[in-house]
């Protein structure tokens, strides 16, 4: 099984219904029961089929994740690769509507992989390799560069504060390790899945705790990354989430030095 979508891997769509990867499309529930609808509703999508492979592993197959509400893996559309989501059986959200709302919101401003295609249960976008910050801290080299350490944590900031400013709460920010990717120099936040427009948005106060005033993240970029005080920090958190304005926005870029 190979990890990245290729040739030999490609499954087209009309042979996805009688192919063992047709449990994606019902999971986590190995009876077909709805699958005829769904696939009618994936060819309204317009792609050319799906690739088993990725780096998660399902049984016999691979693709590219599993979350509370949905399964991803990639699709071609023509020449291009991309990301399919499919809305588990299990969800607890009963479609993809306020997921798309919020995502189009979110790239209407420049944030999240752009989306190319919805319907109920289905979120076809833009695939955007990449470690999570997390992963990246730990494994990448590049993070040796304070330039570009300053850069993404810029970009991962500016990202929350578009978000708060577009009245969008992403939801999920508090754990934004697991949510924000890094590839060729570039922090991209991904998943709405959890994303409102009805509370408080409190995306930038989450990642700069996240960032500097909590244990994890700050314990393995410090050697990297000259970590701010955080008894002087968290007033201006503090001060931001009162009154988010790019005034108070831009104190917290300056005092934290990125």
């Amino acid at each position: 099984m190979k990890k990245n979508p290729d040739a030999s891997n490609f499954i087209p769509i009309d042979q996805i219904a009688t192919s063992s990867v047709a449990y994606w499309f019902t999971y986590p529930f190995r009876q077909h029961a709805g699958l005829e609808k769904r696939m009618e509703e994936l060819y309204r999508l317009d792609i050319d089929g799906i690739y088993d492979a990725g780096l998660y592993e399902l049984g016999t197959h691979r693709l590219i994740g599993i979350g509370y509400q949905g399964v991803v893996m990639y699709a071609r559309r023509g020449s291009a690769v991309l990301a399919l989501k499919v809305r588990r059986q299990n969800a607890t959200v009963p479609s993809f509507e306020n997921e798309a709302c919020c995502q189009k919101i979110g790239n209407g401003i420049g944030v999240g992989p752009n989306l190319l295609g919805e319907s109920p249960n289905y979120l076809l976008m833009e695939y955007f390799p990449g470690l999570s910050f997390l992963k990246w801290l730990k494994r990448s080299d590049e993070k040796e560069n304070p330039q570009l350490v300053r850069s993404l944590l810029k970009q991962i900031l500016t990202q929350g504060y578009k978000l708060d400013r577009a009245g969008l709460d992403h939801g999920a920010l508090s754990s934004f390790w697991h949510h924000v990717l890094i590839h060729n120099q570039q922090a991209r936040l991904i998943d709405f899945s959890n994303s409102s427009l009805e509370r408080k948005p409190s995306n930038l106060t989450s990642l700069a705790s996240g960032l500097f005033i909590g244990r994890l993240i700050p314990d393995h970029l410090h050697p990297y990354f000259p970590m701010p005080d955080k008894k002087l920090l968290i007033p201006l958190v503090q001060k931001y989430k009162r009154n988010p304005s790019e005034k108070e926005f831009e104190a917290i870029l300056q005092f934290t030095g990125v």
